[in-house]
């Protein structure tokens, strides 16, 4: 009985780092996760977004999670990247810019495509 005890908080415990580390799911340029962004602010950032990728080709992606843990913030932030393929494969050209709330960290994550011109 001991034994099924540990195990099965075991895999509680394994289940929830997971879920805090599993990549969240895109919804459109900005997501937040942490629900820290009024709606004019999202909106601003969407348009802004929009209209950069429209212009030049770059996509930004703007997330804000509430903890990257136990995953570091630049750990996390390579996922997201390579997830969701932010930016046009072959050019790299990607943008994401990372908060985690809780942590107080942010991360800027530039596509190689775009180093040149704008460094991490």
């Amino acid at each position: 009985m001991k034994k099924n005890a540990i195990f099965l908080i075991f895999l509680l415990t394994a289940s929830f780092s997971w879920a805090q580390t599993a990549p969240v799911k895109p919804q459109g340029y900005v997501t937040d996760q942490a629900q820290v962004l009024t709606p004019a602010s999202r909106s601003t950032i969407e348009a802004f977004s929009r209209e950069l990728e429209n212009k030049t080709g770059i996509q930004l992606a703007v997330v804000t999670v509430p903890s990257v843990r136990p995953d570091t913030i630049e750990q996390y932030a390579v996922k997201l990247f390579q997830e969701w393929g932010i930016g046009h494969k072959g050019k790299d050209d990607g943008v994401l810019f990372l908060t985690a709330v809780r942590d107080r960290e942010v991360r800027i994550e530039v596509g190689y495509g775009l180093e040149g011109f704008l460094t991490d």
